[in-house]
C-alpha cells in the first residue's frame, strides 16, 4: 500500500504543479480551457452554475476521470470560498448522468497551511481525495459513484507514531485491512498484518447497496493448515456476520464445504468453527496492534489476557444440537462467574452447498453490562474466525484450516478485527443524493 500511497501522491503533486507556482489560485474561467476538451460546451454551464458567484472563490485542484463506471468522463475540483472559515476546502464532485454533469456531492475538508494540501486525483474507477491532517500525518480516501449512491471505497491513512511509520488501509467494500508498521531510522517493516475487519451493527438494522456487513474468506493467504490438500474455494471457504443488541453479541457463519463431516460418536473428528476475541486495550493504545508511552512504542505481538475461544461445534443437524466450548486465558470476576455459559446459544443447518451455525455471546460474559462502546465512539476488537475442515474422518490428519486472517493464536497482531457500529454510523461513508427528493415524494403522499 505504501507503494499505492507514493503513486496518489505522485499524481497529485504532478496534476497540481501550475497551481503551485501561482498560489492563488484559479476561477472557472480560467479552469474551463483545460477541461473543455474532455467535456461538450453545454455541460459547462451545469458545472458554472453550482460554483459561487463572482470572484469569492478560487480552485485549487482538479481532475478528470471516470469514477462512475460508466465510461463518461466525471470531474472534481477543489474549491475555496471567501466566505468559508479560513482554512476549510470544498471539493465538487460531478458525474454525467444522462447528458448531464450532476453535482453528486461537496465535500468539506480542513487544510493546514496551504490549499494544495487537499489534492484529489480519479483513477481506477475512484475519486481520491488526499488531505494533510497534521505533520506526517496524511489519509487517501477513495469514492465510487453507483447508482445515485457516492460511496467511500476505501481509505489509506499514514501517520508518524514515536519512531516508527503507521500506514493503514481499509476498504470498505470487501472489508480488507492492512496495517504496517515502519521503521523510520532504516525503513525496516516490524509489522505487517493482513486480515478482515467484520462489522457489527445493532439489531434489526437495514443495509443498503453500498454497505457491506459480510466479510467472505477463501484466500490462500489466509490458510493456516491444510493447503496442499484443499482444492479451491468450493473446498472450503466461509462468510461472516455480527450483530448486538443491548445483552449479546450475534454470529452468523456460512461455510462452504463440499463434504461436511458430522460426528458419528462422542470422540469423533468432524468439522467445527473457531471464534476468537482479544478485547484487552491498555492506557496509551494507538489502535488495538500499538501502544505508545511517550516517544516509545510497544507492539503487540504476545498474548495477553483477555483472549476467548469460542467452539461451534455442528452436532448432526438431527437429534444432537449444535454447542459452544469456550475457553479464555482471562480470570473470571465474581460477576462473569454469576452469568454461566447456559447463557450462549447456537444452531446449526446444512445447505446445498455447506453449512450455516448461528450463535450468540453474553456481554455479560466479559464483565460487561452493555456493548462496549460509548455513544458515537466505534470500538474495535481483535477477532478471527477459523474453519476446520474434515473431508475424511478416519484421515484426520488431512485437515485444513481457513481463518480470516493470517491467525496465530498466541499473536494478537495475526488477529482479524471486529468493529462496533454505533446506532446511526455506518462503516465507511455514503451519500445517495436522491434523499430529498425521495422524502418529498414520501411526503407528497403523506407518508
Amino acid at each position: 500500500m505504501r507503494i499505492f500511497f507514493n503513486i496518489i501522491v505522485l499524481l497529485f503533486i504532478i496534476g497540481q504543479f501550475a497551481l503551485i507556482n501561482a498560489q492563488s489560485g484559479m476561477t472557472f474561467q480560467e479552469l474551463q480551457p483545460k477541461i473543455e476538451r474532455y467535456f461538450d460546451p453545454v455541460l459547462m454551464a451545469d458545472i458554472a452554475k453550482e460554483l459561487p458567484t463572482g470572484s469569492s472563490y478560487r480552485i485549487w485542484g482538479w481532475d478528470v476521470g471516470d469514477f462512475s463506471g460508466d465510461g463518461y468522463y466525471d470531474l472534481a475540483f477543489a474549491v475555496k470560498k471567501f466566505s468559508s472559515p479560513s482554512r476549510k476546502i470544498h471539493v465538487f464532485m460531478f458525474v454525467d448522468i444522462e447528458g448531464f454533469l450532476v453535482k453528486v456531492a461537496e465535500v468539506e475538508r480542513d487544510f493546514l497551511e496551504i490549499p494544495l494540501e487537499v489534492g484529489i486525483v480519479i483513477r481506477d474507477n475512484a475519486c481520491y481525495i488526499t488531505q494533510k491532517s497534521a505533520k506526517y500525518h496524511w489519509s487517501i480516501k477513495g469514492y465510487n459513484f453507483d447508482f445515485g449512491v457516492l460511496a467511500q471505497a476505501d481509505e489509506f491513512k499514514t501517520a508518524k507514531v514515536g519512531k516508527f511509520t503507521h500506514e493503514t488501509y481499509r476498504n470498505f467494500s470487501d472489508l480488507t485491512t492492512r496495517e504496517k508498521i515502519i521503521r523510520n531510522s532504516n525503513g525496516k517493516i516490524e509489522l505487517d498484518a493482513n486480515f478482515l475487519t467484520l462489522p457489527s451493527y445493532e439489531r434489526p438494522r437495514q443495509f443498503f447497496k453500498s454497505y457491506n456487513n459480510e466479510i467472505f474468506s477463501s484466500s490462500t493467504e489466509f490458510v493456516g493448515k491444510g493447503a496442499y490438500d484443499r482444492e479451491d474455494q468450493e473446498d472450503v471457504s466461509f462468510y461472516a456476520k455480527s450483530a448486538y443488541d443491548s445483552r449479546y453479541l450475534y454470529f452468523s457463519v456460512r461455510v462452504v464445504d463440499d463434504h461436511v463431516v458430522v460426528p458419528s460418536c462422542l470422540d469423533c473428528t468432524s468439522d467445527y468453527v473457531d471464534l476468537w476475541l482479544e478485547m484487552e486495550q491498555r492506557a496509551g493504545s494507538v489502535n488495538r496492534l500499538i501502544n505508545k508511552f511517550g516517544n516509545e512504542v510497544d507492539l503487540r505481538r504476545t498474548e495477553t489476557s483477555g483472549i476467548y475461544k469460542f467452539s461451534v461445534y455442528l452436532g448432526d443437524f438431527a437429534e444432537k444440537r449444535a454447542h459452544v466450548l469456550v475457553s479464555s486465558n482471562n480470570d473470571n470476576t465474581s460477576k462473569q462467574k454469576r452469568n454461566p455459559t447456559s447463557e450462549i446459544r447456537a444452531t446449526s443447518k446444512q445447505t446445498e452447498d455447506g453449512y450455516i451455525v448461528k450463535f450468540r455471546i453474553p456481554f455479560s460474559l466479559f464483565g460487561l453490562d452493555s456493548p462496549p462502546f460509548g455513544e458515537g465512539e466505534q470500538r474495535e476488537w481483535g477477532c478471527s474466525f477459523v474453519v476446520h475442515d474434515i473431508d475424511n474422518e478416519f484421515r484426520p490428519e488431512e485437515k485444513t484450516e481457513i481463518s480470516s486472517s493470517k491467525f496465530q493464536s498466541g499473536d494478537p497482531s495475526s488477529y482479524g478485527s471486529l468493529i462496533f457500529i454505533p446506532k446511526g454510523e455506518w462503516y465507511g461513508e455514503t451519500e445517495n443524493i436522491y434523499v430529498d427528493k425521495i422524502l418529498d415524494y414520501i411526503n407528497e403522499y403523506g407518508l
